[in-house]
């Protein structure tokens, strides 16, 4: 990432150099740093929508695993009242018999 933004501010403080009439360069610092704050606003505005998608799977994924764990807690439920059902059943047929 800091790799990423150092390598926009290169590129636009490359872009913005001028020749001066001796044979050197100058930067444009106020182009340059219209620049870098028009990258630096992108970089945001893609990092919001990037942290927006992770947090909506991230939902997504806890949603999912928690219904398995609550389905399985069901039914695991369920198979114990099923056998206490069957227990109970039992003990009446063999009242009923006596």
């Amino acid at each position: 990432m800091r790799k990423i933004v150092f390598l926009m501010v290169l590129l636009a403080s490359f872009a913005c150099m001028k020749k001066q009439a001796d044979g050197t360069y100058k930067v444009d610092t106020a182009a340059a740093k219209s620049d870098t704050k028009k990258s630096g606003e992108d970089l945001k505005t893609d990092l919001q929508k990037m942290g927006e998608k992770l947090k909506a799977d991230a939902e997504k994924v806890r949603d999912s695993e928690t219904a398995k764990r609550v389905q399985e807690k069901a039914g695991e439920g369920l198979e114990k009242a099923g056998e206490k059902l069957k227990h109970a059943g039992e003990k009446t047929k063999e009242k009923a018999r006596q």
